[in-house]
């Protein structure tokens, strides 16, 4: 029997009916009908991964890290849709976004998650990473949002571009050039001469680049096409790129605009730069929706077990358990630790059973 279903069925199938058949010692794998519906029902709704055609056994015994799913995530996805919704409603607003939790938590894929809501409308999705080694590099993510904006604009048809540079030189005026040296990629929208060397560290020079920016910011977003700025790792921000987030997220002439900040939170108290332009920004009365995301819970450590390996939530358990465990159900954690217990063959398949096989007492 085990070589005809091992032949013919999908694994996650195999294993769920060898499960039905043996003993884990003195009882049986499955202790109600609840859960073998439970397994079924993970199968029947995700076919992708579970009940892929036998034959190629699509790369069978290796981890699957590739899916890309989200698991206990669900209701902050929905508050990021549902701020970008208010934006880019028929009144059009500006709002801020607030998403907070520990190194690994996940901030960043909970954001490309809510992504692909927000490519469904016709607008622009700008992204930008601060690092703590560019930290004395004044704008680095800021200014990297924007040149990946300029080449998204690039793409779009003549019509589109043509608007678009007229938008730009309507609102930024005669600080287009300024603007060009902050953002050299411009250049390939907007022909100008080069102006003047920028000291952004002079106090003048930066009223003007907080300026200019909301002319640019104003010129972009609009109901038609809404956008979204994502900047990620505020702590590790420059004082400047603070300043011209908080003179974006503040300008209320702004609409159609959604920002997204990400940051950890235990690196951010409120003596921190980020800190303070947070409690400024607030004092403002600006929309903001805070995100704070934690751990996985017991429940969805099992799920993104489950996925990884590829076998049903009531097999994965006994290993789950033990990975949040060690893990306290931090992602990244989660993620690493099953690595390593591959690597170190205390994770390993059975190519006999079609079974993941691993001892808990070992990885205890």
């Amino acid at each position: 029997l085990y070589s005809f279903l091992k032949a013919r069925v999908p694994l996650s199938m195999f294993s769920l009916v060898f499960n039905l058949l043996e003993k884990n010692g003195e009882e049986y794998h499955y202790k109600s009908f609840s859960e073998v519906d439970h397994d079924l029902y993970v199968m029947l709704t995700d076919p992708e991964n579970y009940l892929f055609d036998s034959i190629d056994e699509r790369n069978i015994g290796q981890l699957n890290f590739s899916s890309g799913k989200l698991f206990g995530r669900g209701e902050h996805v929905s508050e990021l849709i549902n701020a970008y919704n208010r934006v880019t409603s028929a009144e059009g607003s500006s709002e801020i976004v607030l998403v907070s939790g520990y190194s690994g938590a996940g901030k960043s894929a909970l954001v490309k998650q809510a992504q692909n809501s927000f490519n469904e409308k016709d607008g622009f999705f700008l992204c930008g990473k601060f690092d703590q080694l560019q930290h004395v590099e004044p704008l680095s993510a800021i200014v990297d949002a924007f040149s990946g904006l300029c080449h998204e604009i690039m793409k779009k048809d003549a019509a589109t571009r043509d608007q678009i540079r007229s938008a730009i030189q309507e609102n930024v005026g005669s600080e287009t050039g300024f603007l060009i040296n902050l953002i050299p990629m411009l250049r390939n929208i907007i022909e100008v001469p080069v102006t003047e060397t920028i000291q952004i560290g002079a106090r003048e020079a930066q009223n003007r680049v907080k300026v200019v920016f909301r002319l640019f910011l104003r010129a972009l977003a609009t109901p038609d096409r809404p956008l979204v700025l994502f900047l990620d790792d505020l702590q590790w921000a420059d004082p400047v790129s603070l300043e011209v987030m908080k003179s974006l997220v503040m300008d209320t002439e702004d609409s159609s605009f959604l920002f997204i900040g990400s940051y950890r939170e235990n690196e951010v108290s409120k003596t921190h730069l980020l800190g303070k332009a947070l409690i400024d920004i607030e004092k403002n009365k600006t929309v903001i929706t805070k995100i704070k995301v934690g751990d996985l819970k017991k429940e969805y450590t099992n799920s993104l077990v489950s996925e990884i390996l590829q076998m049903s939530p009531h097999s994965s358990q006994p290993l789950a358990e033990v990975i949040h465990r060690k893990t306290s159900g931090n992602v990244l954690f989660v993620l690493q630790f099953i690595r390593s217990l591959f690597d170190e063959g205390l994770l390993r398949f059975s190519f006999s059973t079609k079974r993941w096989q691993w001892d808990t007492a070992t990885i205890e």
